[in-house]
């Protein structure tokens, strides 16, 4: 019996372990990638995804734009086919007020390198003005891990776009935050927090 055991142990570990392999890394490729290692449907929407890090994208987290925190009069929940949970957040030029438009929502992760992709949508004429600033921070915005200015030429009227800020976590409760300049009016979907590994 024990022979038995033995023979089938190592036929398995011989013919089907390959076969096993294939099967696990065909159903993990929905949250890692390797080489280049940017997913697909997140380079999609991206104007330069060229110049992107290489290293293993695992997802860790995605934010609902509507579900965060907002500031007061900044924005409003909008019903939207092309968002991820089929809404939005919005904030109007000339209605809403100036300020966090996205904040929170306070979690703790890995300590690691990481890059969050803020998808955005202009719904007009932004030139090369910044439309908002996007970050990652801690201790309530004391501590900004990462922050960039999202210019007009960076964004598609009418159409999502993928905009990545990349930052190093220490520890601490993580926020990603959009603060709208009020130059133009925009819907944010969501906010979407990769783990990069060499």
């Amino acid at each position: 019996m024990r022979k038995i055991i033995m023979l089938a142990l190592a036929i398995i570990l011989t013919y089907g372990l390959s076969a096993g392999t294939a099967g696990f890394a065909a159903k993990s490729s929905g949250t890692k990638s390797t080489g280049a290692g940017l997913p697909k449907d997140i380079a999609s929407e991206m104007k330069e995804a060229k110049d992107m890090p290489k290293g293993t994208y695992t997802k860790v987290k995605v934010y609902e734009a509507e579900t965060l925190m907002h500031g007061p009069n900044t924005g409003y929940e909008q019903a939207d086919v092309s968002a991820g949970g089929k809404k939005s957040w919005g904030a109007n030029a000339g209605k809403n007020q100036q300020g966090y438009l996205i904040y929170g929502p306070y979690e703790e992760l890995k300590e690691g390198r990481y890059i969050a992709f803020f998808r955005i949508k202009v719904l007009g004429s932004a030139g090369e003005e910044p439309v908002m600033t996007i970050d990652a921070c801690v201790d309530q915005g004391q501590g900004v891990l990462g922050q960039r200015a999202v210019t007009g030429d960076e964004l598609t009227k009418d159409k999502y776009v993928q905009v990545p800020l990349l930052f190093e976590y220490g520890g601490g409760e993580l926020e990603t935050r959009v603060f709208w300049h009020a130059g133009v009016s925009v819907l944010v979907d969501c906010i979407t927090v990769f783990k990069l590994t060499k």
